[in-house]
């Protein structure tokens, strides 16, 4: 049948899009209440429930996710940096943003994410 296995490459795509919805760029905003909404970006890659990647932001400077999964459509990693103390991040898919929390210099405040 002429056309079918395009269609078949289509739907497979497609369930491979919709199996891995975190991969590729966010743009972050951490919100620490009496401070300004801190900018950031996220780099994620799923491999399975393996989650690896960076993160950047003017205040943290650059970093590298650490202990990333991904399970039952939630999200925990650690970002590693250089000059900031590292901040342990979970959080879930709400409609088309992630949505958390975030923990780092022994407070525990929100954050959200839009892919770009």
């Amino acid at each position: 049948m002429p056309g079918l296995s395009y269609r078949l490459m289509a739907v497979a795509s497609l369930t491979v899009l919709a199996a891995d919805p975190i991969s590729g760029s966010w743009a972050a905003t951490f919100q620490v209440e009496g401070y300004p909404p801190t900018p950031a970006i996220f780099e994620l890659k799923l491999d399975g429930q393996k989650v690896t990647g960076t993160i950047k932001s003017e205040h943290t400077g650059p970093g590298k996710v650490t202990e990333g999964r991904w399970a039952n459509d939630s999200l925990s990693f650690t970002a590693v940096f250089e000059t900031h103390e590292s901040i342990a991040i979970w959080g879930h898919l709400e409609a088309d943003k992630l949505v958390g929390e975030f923990k780092t210099e022994g407070f525990v405040a929100k954050w959200e994410a839009k892919k770009q």
